[in-house]
């Protein structure tokens, strides 16, 4: 199977991980930057799409609504999909949270006397 078997095969299932042309910024202001830039309201948030440079597109919010944003995807397609406890345990190695971080930060360890 070919690279680009594989990749496509991946953009099928999971949407949300194709790689676009140019990443969004995310500003707490947006402006138009040119006279092909439109402002757009879609879902409670404010976009600036371009028709002549794709580096002109902007979102308004902060960075870590951006976050909060794509795990709302992520778990919406976690809760669709057959292996959705695979893909949950899986976030939880990868992000343990700070309950277990405070147990492990907590921990008395005790160094070994070498004589």
């Amino acid at each position: 199977m070919q690279l680009w078997c594989v990749e496509h095969q991946v953009e099928q299932t999971y949407p949300w991980l194709r790689s676009h042309s140019t990443a969004m910024k995310v500003r707490s202001s947006v402006k138009r930057m040119c006279d092909g830039c439109k402002v757009v309201r879609r879902r409670r948030k404010v976009y600036v799409i371009c028709d002549r440079s794709p580096k002109h597109k902007q979102r308004q919010g902060f960075h870590t609504s951006a976050l909060a944003a794509e795990s709302q995807e992520g778990a919406i397609a976690a809760i669709a999909s057959p292996n959705a406890s695979f893909q949950a345990a899986l976030k939880q190695l990868q992000f343990p949270g700070l309950a277990p971080f405070k147990a492990f930060r907590d921990a008395a360890i005790e160094i070994p006397k070498l004589c």
